[in-house]
């Protein structure tokens, strides 16, 4: 039996709520980070960026294509309503500037997160594969591409820059092929081939 304590809920299968942890929270957050770096750059908080109407549409789309998939997903285990109003809350917390948490440290680690089994292209890919919308989330990943964002020392992320600078040689599809490392995965050349296309012509 599961012991019970106040305030914590379990829940199960718990391979579900680390793909909602994943592809809401975490993807959510970095979406903010990169299109928000994008637009508007001078802005150091995610907070900041996210008072920018574009920006803040963009990153509710996504949010909103994830809640979507996961349904499709998860259909006993998620509502559409709670999932929405999940993405909501979350939207309201990235808006909060007590909490500081600048672009810089949202959006940095590119190898890891751009990634094809992390917060964005895992989404992307499990999308594809359910035939479910994914063009919000398209348009974030390919803004990673220019994320430049500096601490408050005006220092670069030193391997990022350097991610940046082996891609920066390759065309459009080549860099979204290297920066997945879809070489590692066992995902079909036909939704690599798709997604890739998709990803390079907004670059």
């Amino acid at each position: 039996p599961v012991p019970s304590f106040a305030g914590i809920q379990a829940v199960t299968p718990i391979s579900a709520y680390v793909e909602r942890k994943l592809w809401l929270h975490n993807m959510g957050h970095a979406a903010a980070a990169y299109l928000g770096f994008k637009r508007v750059p001078e802005r150091r908080l995610l907070a900041e960026v996210l008072t920018d109407t574009h920006v803040y549409e963009t990153v509710k789309k996504a949010m909103y294509q994830a809640t979507d998939v996961l349904r499709n997903r998860w259909p006993n285990v998620f509502t559409a309503e709670g999932l929405k109003s999940d993405a909501d809350d979350l939207l309201h917390r990235f808006q909060n500037l007590a909490l500081g948490d600048t672009v810089y440290r949202v959006g940095r680690d590119l190898k890891r997160k751009l990634r094809f089994d992390d917060r964005l292209m895992g989404l992307i890919v499990t999308a594809v594969e359910n035939h479910a919308e994914w063009d919000a989330v398209a348009e974030a990943y390919a803004a990673a591409f220019s994320f430049t964002a500096t601490d408050s020392d005006g220092l670069a992320f030193a391997p990022d820059s350097q991610f940046l600078a082996s891609l920066s040689h390759l065309s459009g599809e080549e860099k979204v092929k290297a920066a997945a490392q879809f070489s590692e995965s066992t995902i079909s050349q036909e939704t690599i081939s798709h997604i890739v296309s998709v990803i390079a012509a907004k670059l």
